[in-house]
């Protein structure tokens, strides 16, 4: 990367093509000559792709349509482009195997499980490394340390002591002819103090350091994963211009909340990527060697969308590429999801066998269900038969999720209320009913002539806070959907 450019310009605006290219191949050769490859063929001497901020995302929760990340469409298209790049490396940065910094009272053995399953898929996508965040320490170091090895991938913290789980300065690997070598550094605070056990040093000695340890070692290809702070971290890069590649991620996740993906930006002479969190995006370097120069000149220009190799010398060329349902299904991943889902129904419908909602209130209100209703709505019933609202619940069995906990509130009717639903005790109550929009039926069916026993009508946006918000659904409007849910009998006359 030729020019030196100031910390503040953007140079390489993110391109979202879905026709981008990303591998998964972790395939090695021995180092020596490199192959040379003309500038007009598309295949990279080595692909390099990275992700940010994953924190437990196994898939999104696929209550909308283009909904982006999954496990399993990561692996798919690693897959369909082993043939364009065949010698490629995945490294992560930031928070990888929990969604928040502290576990969730009776969904801790869920969570825990997921972790595990994503530690699987991850092997098999092939991951190098990855730099953690706080939230990786939410079931403890030992836990972290199993989830290490599972996933294949090294854990990579530099700058940390203690009770890090195995965790090294830096790691080589070979790739594509190369020797490439990787450096992590985290800052893996939550409200100012980091995991219990472990220290926290100034990171620039130790990222010169594992520079010079990588340097000694041959590596050609030098990359830097920072779960820092954003600042922190391109004031580090700008001062250690010998990194080729550097991918950010924040040092903790809190929240299922979705970011956007952030431009990459050239420091110096380091390309540097941070892609959305939760396995939205991945970010695609090409590293193109010619002339067994590591002095690398960005093509990438003006939006991602032209391609002009140099006439002599390397080159490298980043992208973004967003994880769609379009990119299909890795099987041996989804497997390992399908068993996750499996064991995680068995085990909450034993364990949460007997929740009970909280009981009515002072007045005695309850929830009824949708047969009660139907007593003197039968026209409001029949719009509601074609609504998906009548098949939520489905969708959550033919999962195998009807009694995850990280999905079934917005599938049954007065969930965790008082006299609603639980996860396990809601027979009565599947599916978006009546009662989600109205309120609990009880009082209203004793004086159905008094109108104020019931809420006739939602406040506008009220499903927006309910459920139809992200990131579930993006940018949700409420009035332009409630069409799909009324008709003769439901607020609309008859004909």
């Amino acid at each position: 990367m030729e020019p030196v450019l100031r910390l503040s310009r953007l140079l390489l605006p993110l391109a979202l093509a879905a026709s981008a290219s990303v591998a998964a191949c972790q395939g090695c050769r021995s180092s020596g000559a490199l192959p040379e490859r003309p500038a007009s063929t598309a295949r990279p001497t080595l692909r390099l792709y990275f992700a940010s901020t994953v924190a437990g995302a196994l898939e999104p929760c696929g209550c909308s349509k283009n909904q982006l990340g999954g496990i399993d469409r990561l692996g798919a298209f690693f897959q369909a482009q082993r043939k364009e790049a065949p010698d490629a490396l995945f490294a992560v940065a930031g928070p990888l195997f929990f969604l928040d910094p502290v576990l969730r009272g009776e969904q801790t053995t869920q969570d825990r499980w997921k972790a595990e399953a994503l530690a699987v898929a991850l092997k098999k996508t092939g991951l190098a490394a990855w730099a953690p965040g706080a939230n990786d320490w939410a079931d403890g170091p030992d836990t972290l340390a199993r989830l290490r090895e599972q996933s294949g991938g090294a854990l990579l913290a530099a700058n940390l002591a203690g009770s890090t789980a195995g965790a090294v300065a830096s790691v080589l690997r070979e790739a594509g002819g190369l020797k490439v070598g990787y450096i992590g550094l985290s800052s893996p605070a939550r409200n100012g103090f980091p995991p219990e056990g472990v220290q926290v040093r100034p990171p620039a000695p130790p990222l010169r350091d594992a520079i010079d340890q990588l340097r000694s070692q041959g590596a050609q290809v030098l990359v830097g994963l920072f779960a820092l702070p954003r600042g922190e971290a391109l004031r580090l890069i700008e001062a250690a211009p010998e990194l080729h590649v550097a991918a950010v991620g924040k040092p903790y996740e809190q929240g299922d909340a979705n970011d956007k993906p952030a431009p990459p930006v050239l420091i110096n002479s380091t390309l540097v990527v941070q892609t959305s969190n939760h396995l939205q995006t991945v970010a695609v370097v090409d590293l193109h060697v010619r002339d067994q120069s590591f002095s690398f000149q960005d093509t990438s220009g003006a939006g991602g969308s032209s391609f002009t190799p140099p006439a002599t010398g390397s080159f490298t060329r980043v992208s973004t590429v967003n994880i769609t349902t379009d990119l299909g299904r890795d099987e041996p991943i989804y497997g390992a999801m399908l068993e996750y889902y499996r064991k995680v129904n068995d085990h909450n419908k034993t364990a949460l066998a007997d929740r009970k909602a909280p009981p009515p209130g002072p007045d005695g209100n309850r929830y009824v269900g949708i047969q009660v209703c139907t007593g003197c709505h039968a026209e409001a019933r029949e719009v509601w038969d074609r609504t998906p609202h009548a098949r939520a619940y489905k969708t959550l069995v033919d999962g195998h999720k009807e009694f995850n906990l990280e999905c079934v509130s917005c599938h049954v009717t007065g969930y965790e209320k008082p006299g609603g639903s639980t996860v396990t005790d809601n027979a009565l109550l599947r599916d978006v009913q009546c009662e989600v929009c109205h309120g609990p039926g009880a009082k209203h069916v004793e004086k159905p002539a008094d109108k104020s026993r019931i809420t006739l009508r939602p406040a506008e946006g009220f499903c927006v806070s309910a459920c139809h918000h992200p990131p579930h659904v993006d940018q949700f409007d409420a009035a332009a959907m409630m069409p799909a849910i009324l008709g003769p009998g439901h607020q609309q006359k008859k004909p």
